[in-house]
């Protein structure tokens, strides 16, 4: 009987813990501040990972402009071999992948699609 899931889903999820807890407890770095980590997908031979940040905001704040979003990758690639280094010790690889950071736009997106449902108000129905 084949396994539920392979060795690469299983390291996409130890390194998205990780990094989790290396971005709210290590990285000093304002630019990175609040970043949460949406999702990471390993490679079948787990020599790379796609991890996809966001910064959560309330719905009051701005919405990121394109500056934001390269100012926030670029504070997460110069961390990036820090970050490597320190999950290849926690999680105890031989080789641990190389990270790729994307930015995550569809919490944004999926705010904005809420604000504009609340905004249209219901029809009164007529009698």
């Amino acid at each position: 009987m084949p396994k539920d899931y392979g060795r690469h889903e299983r390291i996409a999820g130890a390194v998205q813990r990780g990094l989790a807890q290396l971005l709210s407890s290590e990285v000093n770095d304002p630019r990175v501040a609040g970043l949460t980590v949406t999702e990471v997908q390993v490679t079948a031979d787990c020599r790379h990972a796609n991890v996809f940040v966001t910064r959560m905001t309330s719905s009051g704040d701005k919405k990121l402009s394109d500056e934001d979003v390269e100012n926030i990758l670029d504070g997460i690639g110069r961390a990036s071999g820090f970050l490597r280094s320190r999950l290849a010790k926690v999680m105890d690889l031989r080789r641990c992948p190389e990270l790729h950071f994307e930015y995550d736009f569809n919490v944004q997106r999926a705010s904005d699609l809420t604000a504009l449902i609340d905004s249209v108000q219901p029809e009164e129905e007529q009698d």
